[in-house]
């Protein structure tokens, strides 16, 4: 069974902020844009689950909205996964495919 990835672990009620598909596109794009930076600047890519943890992290700062929100993304992009760039992204997060394959 593979390990809980950093951005979902926690304990206790997570308040769902019921994102719409667009707000979820909006949100990937900008964690996509922001990783890509990120590797640039690195001689190796960051996988997309360990650099979603440290962008919620510089994001939000605190330990609850940093769960918060990587549980709403989490759960955003499993719910509209039929749209080709966010499924994309949620196979991507959770290690069912690959964006550069």
């Amino acid at each position: 069974e593979p390990p809980i990835p950093k951005y979902l672990r926690w304990t206790g009620k997570v308040r769902n902020r019921n994102l719409s598909k667009a707000d979820t596109a909006q949100i990937i794009q900008d964690i996509w844009n922001q990783k890509i930076v990120s590797d640039t600047e690195k001689e190796h890519g960051t996988d997309l689950a360990d650099f979603l943890h440290s962008y919620l992290q510089q994001k939000y700062q605190e330990d609850i909205l940093v769960v918060e929100w990587g549980y709403n993304i989490h759960h955003a992009c499993g719910q509209y996964r039929t749209e080709p760039h966010i499924g994309l992204f949620y196979e991507t997060l959770t290690g069912e495919g690959c964006w550069y394959c």
